[in-house]
């Protein structure tokens, strides 16, 4: 039976999806009198910046920019109405799932006057909400997917971790620059005017737009922010992983000699063994580095040489905690002149190579052959 190990690498990586799993809580939509106020003054200067002869756009501004005479009053008034209407902020759970799920709410919002037999929810905006609602969604559950199994298998998973950071990313870089948009491009036949915005500002190309951007960018807040910055760490320290376990496949010390033992050990092969040692009837296992190096471990035809920190179940004992239990077994072909080697741990038994030994069946290795246990701090050589 494997053991089940959290190094500290897992629990970094599983951390990190655990902060963005959070963020489903956050708020999604933080709606305020004075977000909406300076959005839609916002749309009307960037109207009268297009076009002068605008007159209600200079006078919207005028009126209810920050130190409009107007302002304070319809402030007050659209706060009452929010704290009447109860919904001032949702999360970002409840806003996919509205997103999932509207219909015929879409024609009752407040302050958009729609044109006479015209409809939202019989128009493209409810294809554009779905679409948000799932690049809100699909992240998420990915990103459950990943940690629960992170979690079971007790291991980092760095591609996995690295393709949720970038589904995150790219889903959150969609919602907050592409929704906008789309929402006016989808809707504007439909909408005759906003409340502060009229329809001479929204006739002015790329007003409604502006108005819905900045709409919903201030309303959004900084969760956004908040889920970029992770999914950027989740990216990078899956980078770093990737990084590392390569380093430790590959092998910074003795990786040339490696190399170059199994070439000669692969033209030995091809020349037919004609150079090949005397026939011995006991295999030898060399320790090149860490407890055991400059060991010698003799094989016996029939025995298995088992590896680990349990002496219950292991010939060769070691003391560190990065070695499983029971890491691996050894046996030696006496009439193959070659060696089966099997992995038992839970942190797994590689090669110089990169490959990593089965945990089902045995694996032939021939003399020459060097093994890594514990990710190269235990090295081992088939002699």
């Amino acid at each position: 039976m494997k053991e089940y190990h959290l190094h500290w690498h897992t629990i970094t990586g599983a951390v990190l999806l655990c902060l963005f799993l959070v963020t489903i809580i956050f708020p999604g939509m933080l709606i305020t009198a004075e977000k909406y106020i300076d959005s839609a003054v916002a749309a009307n200067q960037y109207a009268y910046n297009r076009d002068s002869r605008i007159t209600d756009a200079e006078e919207m501004t005028n009126l209810y920019g920050r130190e409009g005479d107007m302002r304070p009053e319809i402030r007050e008034s659209y706060e009452k109405q929010i704290i009447k209407n109860g919904d001032s902020w949702v999360t970002r759970l409840f806003l996919a799932k509205w997103c999932l799920t509207v219909d015929e709410g879409l024609d009752d919002f407040d302050g958009i006057e729609l044109k006479s037999g015209r409809s939202l929810k019989n128009s493209g905006v409810k294809g554009v909400l779905r679409l948000w609602g799932w690049l809100i969604y699909i992240p998420f559950l990915v990103s459950m997917v990943t940690f629960v199994f992170v979690l079971v298998k007790g291991r980092t998973f760095s591609g996995l971790l690295l393709f949720d950071g970038v589904l995150i990313l790219m889903c959150e870089s969609l919602s907050h620059f592409l929704i906008p948009p789309m929402l006016w491009s989808s809707g504007k036949s439909s909408v005759y005017y906003f409340e502060l915005v009229s329809e001479e500002v929204l006739a002015q190309y790329g007003a409604g737009e502006k108005f819905l951007e900045e709409l919903l960018h201030r309303c959004g807040g900084i969760s956004w922010i908040i889920v970029s910055i992770i999914a950027v760490l989740i990216m990078v320290y899956s980078i770093i992983c990737l990084i590392l376990w390569g380093n430790k496949i590959m092998g910074k010390n003795g990786e040339s000699h490696n190399k170059e033992t199994i070439k000669d050990n692969l033209t030995v092969l091809n020349d037919g063994w004609t150079n090949v040692r005397p026939r011995r009837k006991t295999g030898e296992l060399q320790g090149i580095k860490g407890e055991y190096m400059g060991q010698s471990i003799e094989i016996l035809p029939g025995e298995e040489v088992v590896l680990g920190r349990d002496s219950k179940y292991c010939m060769l004992i070691f003391s560190s905690q990065k070695v499983s239990r029971r890491q691996c077994g050894i046996r030696y072909d006496v009439g193959n002149d070659c060696y089966q080697v099997i992995d038992y741990s839970s942190g797994g038994t590689s090669l110089p190579d990169g490959r990593v030994l089965a945990t089902s069946e045995y694996t032939v290795l021939f003399p020459g052959t060097v093994i890594y246990i514990a990710g190269g701090r235990e090295r081992f050589m088939l002699m």
